[in-house]
């Protein structure tokens, strides 16, 4: 999360509005958690390099919102601006990747109430594009917990 190349831990929790990253030292040991308070609870994070800093971003899902936030990170584990960008209703998965091919990290995330998957792709500046919805996706049961991102090479 920091740029120096060693293993970080980032933890959402599921009954309090923050997430905790842990700076790796290489060694297989963790420092103290580094808390941030976020607006609501989240379901799931994804990372990436949403600006054109050299430490790693976050998104989260914000389930009650039908939104998804994105936080700014900065070197020492802490994290700076936030934005919220609108997707479908009960936003529960995301990822990041570059989904259109163009070297920035896009967002696609999974919809469970409106049963649609929300793609949002990023500027390299740190905010995305207004969602592009897929309309419903066919499955047994709302989609929620899963999604994965392949790129063919």
């Amino acid at each position: 999360m920091n740029g120096d190349g060693k293993a970080d831990v980032i933890v959402a929790d599921l009954y309090a509005p923050q997430v905790s990253v842990l700076l790796g030292d290489g060694h297989g040991n963790f420092g103290t958690p580094v808390v941030t308070t976020i607006p609501n609870v989240t379901t799931n994070i994804a990372v990436g390099y949403f600006d054109a800093g050299s430490v790693l971003d976050l998104a989260l899902v914000d389930p009650g919102s039908g939104k998804v936030l994105r936080l700014l990170g900065n070197p020492d584990g802490t994290f700076g601006s936030t934005a919220s960008f609108s997707v479908g209703t009960t936003p529960g998965f995301v990822t990041a990747g570059d989904v259109n091919g163009d070297g920035k990290a896009d967002l696609v995330v999974v919809n469970r109430d409106s049963n649609t998957v929300s793609v949002l792709l990023g500027n390299g500046a740190g905010t995305f594009a207004t969602a592009i919805d897929s309309g419903s996706v066919p499955t047994r049961s709302p989609p929620f917990w899963g999604i994965s991102m392949v790129t063919a090479s």
